[in-house]
C-alpha cells in the first residue's frame, strides 16, 4: 500500500517550488519531472478535466490550444460554473479556463489559434502533450509534429452508441512515447479520418462523468510515463468498456 501522506507531501513540495521559481531550486526531494512544459490540445471540449490535474501536479508551463469559443453547451463539460454574463461575453475556451486556474496557479498560458500547416510550429518544444480533438487533418498534422519532434503524448477519446435507449461505448487512452509509436497507425489506434457527423457524442449528449474519466485515465498514463506511478503493464492503448465496467490494456512496449 502506498503512503498517501508521503505522496501528498511530495505534491505540496512541487507546489511550493512553483511559487519560488522552481527552475532555480536545487531540491533533490522533488521529482525530476516536476518542471514540465505540458500542453492540452483540443478542438472540442472533450477532456478539460485534464487541466485540473495538471495544475495539481504543478507543471511549470501549461499552455492550452483550443481556438474555439466557450458556449453554453460547453459549460456542462467544463470545470466550474460560469455565470450568464460570462456566457454572453463568448470568451475563447482557453481564456475561460486560464481565468479559472490562474486564480490559484502560475504557468497557465492560453494560446487561441487553430492547428494548420502554417501554425503548427507555434506549438514549440514540449515535454508532453495531451491530445483531445476530433479526427481530421488538424489532428494528423499535430500527431506528425509531435512524432517528428520526439514529443511523448496521450490521445484520448470515446465512442458512444445508443442501444435499446441506453448509452454504451468505449473510453480510450492511447499513448505514444519513444518506447512505442507504431501502433498509432498500425493497427490504427488513432483515427485521422474526417467525419463524425453520425457520432452520437456530436449530438450534445451530456456525459461529464465519462469526460472526467477519460481525462483522469490520460493523466494517470502521463504520471506513469514520468515515473510517478508504477507501470507494470507498460500499455500504450487502453479501453474502458462502459457496459462491462472493464479496462482492456493493449500495445505493451
Amino acid at each position: 500500500m502506498h503512503n498517501l501522506t508521503a505522496v501528498d507531501a511530495v505534491l505540496q513540495q512541487v507546489g511550493k517550488r512553483s511559487n519560488r521559481e522552481r527552475d532555480a531550486a536545487n531540491d533533490p526531494s522533488i521529482p525530476v519531472w516536476a518542471p514540465l512544459r505540458a500542453m492540452t490540445i483540443a478542438f472540442q471540449f472533450v477532456v478539460q478535466g485534464t487541466e485540473r490535474w495538471k495544475v495539481r501536479i504543478a507543471t511549470e508551463d501549461v499552455p492550452n490550444l483550443l481556438g474555439l469559443t466557450f458556449l453554453q453547451h460547453n459549460a456542462f463539460r467544463a470545470p466550474g460554473a460560469p455565470s450568464a454574463d460570462q456566457l454572453r461575453e463568448l470568451p475563447a475556451k482557453v481564456d475561460y479556463l486560464a481565468g479559472i486556474y490562474s486564480r490559484m496557479h502560475r504557468g497557465i498560458v492560453p494560446h487561441a489559434f487553430a492547428i494548420l500547416e502554417d501554425t503548427i510550429d507555434k506549438i514549440g518544444v514540449l515535454d508532453f502533450a495531451f491530445v483531445c480533438m476530433d479526427p481530421g487533418t488538424p489532428k494528423r498534422l499535430l500527431v506528425e509534429y509531435l512524432e517528428r519532434n520526439g514529443i511523448p503524448f496521450v490521445d484520448v477519446g470515446m465512442g458512444i452508441e445508443l442501444i435499446d435507449d441506453k448509452l454504451t461505448g468505449l473510453v480510450r487512452v492511447t499513448a505514444s512515447t519513444s518506447d512505442k509509436r507504431d501502433h498509432i497507425r498500425q493497427p490504427g489506434r488513432v483515427s485521422f479520418k474526417d467525419g463524425g457527423k453520425d457520432n452520437i457524442y456530436a449530438k450534445n449528449i451530456q456525459i461529464a462523468d465519462l469526460n472526467a474519466l477519460n481525462a483522469a485515465l490520460g493523466v494517470i498514463r502521463w504520471k506513469k510515463h514520468f515515473g510517478f506511478y508504477a507501470d507494470l503493464g507498460r500499455e500504450h492503448h487502453a479501453n474502458f468498456a462502459v457496459n462491462g465496467n472493464a479496462i482492456v490494456n493493449e500495445d505493451q512496449a
